[in-house]
């Protein structure tokens, strides 16, 4: 016969408020939240602490639950920090000229704005689209090292050029100034002066006050000639067969977009095409694969220059005065023109190429 062990009530009350205390007694771990008893969560969290610093990336700081998952994001993540901080010395060198311009009159309150207004937006979108292009460079079996090149020719070495008429460069060179289309009434008629204000006003930002400033502190426009082509950008010579090439002294002032500012104003994603030299990554992942492929080899020397024939451009708007003998280093124009503006470049120390 079985019989039933029946416990004193003390005894039972006593029990469960035992029970009680253990449950006290046990602690969240405040890195990983798991319960341990008071007497070992020292001893978890020391290990928790060391398990989680070995396994955080040591550059983004994401921590990762699996030691190979942590090797496998390192791969990627190194070219990705690579890409951010390699080229720290040309931004900080780019912030420094346009602090250089601002105190020395050269941008104004206004135009320095404009120019951070557009910095800020490109800064965003660049970053986003580093680790997209840097997979696409792979899949051209391409390295991270030929990213770098072509990030650092557009920065510095890609020409910006502006694109006249041969028959307005007598008039042009005889000035000391390069006149934007406000002040030489030269906007083309369906965009009249106001309206093209009015547009820099929103490209550019409430700060930037084009809608409000005089007319010689308006934008002046040019387009980068990426690929290097001796005859300037072929979309652009409804603007003129000669062209003016900038000094990389103007570089630090200026912004980009992708295709022409006018067309992008009333867009709904206006913001993603805006870059300046430094932040140009997004601008970058725009470019077909085969242009891409031209683009390594012209930022390693391997192609002299090429020739696209596409019907959309990159377009420069140059904040701040263009002084001629100053900001323009070349102009590139047809040879009948020769005899009327040589002497005009020399007295302006520019370097004149003739097609």
């Amino acid at each position: 016969m079985m019989f039933q062990i029946k416990y004193h009530p003390l005894q039972t009350f006593i029990h469960w408020q035992n029970r009680k205390k253990e449950k006290k007694s046990f602690r969240p771990c405040p890195l990983c939240t798991e319960l341990f008893h008071e007497n070992y969560i020292e001893t978890h969290v020391n290990d928790c602490l060391t398990k989680r610093v070995n396994l955080t990336c040591p550059l983004c700081s994401t921590f990762f639950e699996i030691e190979k998952q942590l090797f496998s994001h390192i791969d990627t993540c190194y070219d990705t920090y690579k890409i951010k901080n390699e080229d720290d010395n040309d931004k900080l060198a780019f912030d420094m000229a346009r602090d250089i311009a601002y105190q020395s009159g050269i941008l104004k309150t206004h135009q320095l704005a404009a120019i951070k207004y557009v910095l800020h937006k490109a800064e965003i979108e660049s970053n986003n689209c580093i680790n997209p292009l840097l997979e696409r460079f792979m899949q051209l079996k391409h390295s991270n090292d030929d990213l770098l090149a072509v990030l650092k020719y557009i920065r510095i070495d890609a020409p910006m050029i502006i694109h006249v008429k041969p028959e307005s460069l007598v008039s042009i060179l005889k000035d000391t100034h390069y006149r934007n289309g406000h002040e030489t009434k030269n906007i083309y008629a369906k965009h009249s002066s106001n309206h093209r204000k009015s547009v820099e006003y929103k490209l550019f930002g409430k700060e930037s006050k084009y809608n409000k400033c005089p007319k010689n502190e308006l934008v002046k426009y040019g387009v980068l000639n990426i690929f290097k082509s001796p005859q300037g950008v072929s979309v652009c010579k409804q603007y003129g067969d000669a062209y003016f090439v900038l000094s990389k002294y103007v570089r630090p002032r200026t912004t980009m977009c992708f295709g022409d500012s006018l067309c992008l104003v009333n867009c709904d994603d206006s913001s993603k095409k805006f870059a300046t030299c430094e932040q140009f990554v997004h601008i970058l992942n725009m470019f077909s694969n085969k242009q891409l492929k031209k683009l390594i080899a012209i930022s390693k020397n391997q192609l002299e220059h090429y020739e696209s024939h596409e019907n959309i451009y990159r377009e420069v708007q140059i904040h701040g005065e263009i002084i001629l003998e100053r900001d323009v280093v070349e102009v590139v124009a047809p040879k009948h023109v020769k005899d009327s503006i040589q002497r005009l470049c020399d007295k302006l120390h520019i370097k004149a190429t003739y097609l």
